[in-house]
């Protein structure tokens, strides 16, 4: 296979070019506003690349920036195309916890399903299914014999090109209707709350609305995230967000009482 996180892929405007007819299921999504039924195809691992603004690796990212004293938006200004970018996210999906039962189940000898695809730009950046393609090619580098059915994934392509926003609803709609099992953890979907507030200008309900919670739970999870937070800069580590869920086995009962009260005082709830 080579360098598993190197792309192969045409610039095109519709998979047709490259891959002709879909297999001929099709896959429901809700994009910007509206249903849309996805033609499915099956693709090659080597043609996908991984969406280096995945949910998933956004703990990945604020650490990465905080050991390496970065500037904050330097994900922001780097080939997110480049090999070397592609394979630091790689490591990145590789070390999260929520990847061991997908390893597990792929291992076990279980296929891909059309019926739960992939989604990809029409460029073949993929919005959902980077834990999944991270097992496919990690499973078949290491046996190619015996993971060949690893090889071809199933990609329904979206319909047209969105923006940021766009693609972070759709991402996180997915996480918590359709792949249930394999939702974001706390500190992941913390962060993308966060996000949403600061840079999306949403409401907590607004939040509650899109990923199918209430609006107390909501509030609960921005409460806990900020607590984190503010427990990870009082110990000097800040933003060391992959530590506190893995290596550093850290509680959030060690936060003192007067951060509890400021976390909920200081109208960052909204």
């Amino acid at each position: 296979m080579g360098n598993p996180w190197e792309t192969h892929w045409k610039s095109m405007s519709s998979p047709w070019e490259i891959y002709g007819k879909p297999i001929g299921n099709t896959y429901e999504i809700k994009w910007k506003g509206t249903y849309h039924s996805l033609p499915v195809y099956k693709i090659s691992i080597k043609d996908l690349r991984y969406n280096l603004f995945n949910t998933r690796v956004k703990p990945h990212l604020k650490q990465y920036i905080s050991e390496n004293n970065l500037a904050i938006d330097y994900f922001q200004n780097i080939d997110k195309d480049k090999t070397s970018t592609q394979a630091l996210v790689h490591h990145f999906l590789m070390q999260n916890p929520d990847r061991k039962e997908a390893l597990k189940f792929f291992r076990e000898g279980n296929l891909p399903v059309a019926q739960e695809p992939l989604v990809s730009t029409i460029d073949g950046r993929l919005i959902n299914g980077n834990q999944r393609l991270c097992c496919f090619r990690e499973l078949y580098r290491k046996d190619p014999g015996k993971y060949d059915y690893l090889l071809y994934a199933y990609v329904a392509f979206l319909p047209d090109n969105g923006n940021y926003e766009d693609e972070r609803v759709l991402e996180a709609s997915f996480q918590d209707t359709k792949l249930s099992p394999n939702m974001f953890d706390w500190i992941q979907q913390g962060l993308w709350i966060i996000e949403q507030i600061k840079e999306g200008d949403k409401t907590s309900q607004e939040i509650a609305k899109t990923i199918g919670k209430g609006d107390k739970e909501i509030k609960s999870h921005i409460n806990r995230i900020y607590l984190a937070q503010d427990f990870l800069e009082y110990i000097g580590k800040p933003d060391y967000w992959v530590a506190l869920r893995d290596d550093m086995k850290l509680s959030l009962i060690h936060i003192s009482e007067p951060t509890r009260r400021r976390g909920m005082s200081d109208g960052r709830l909204g």
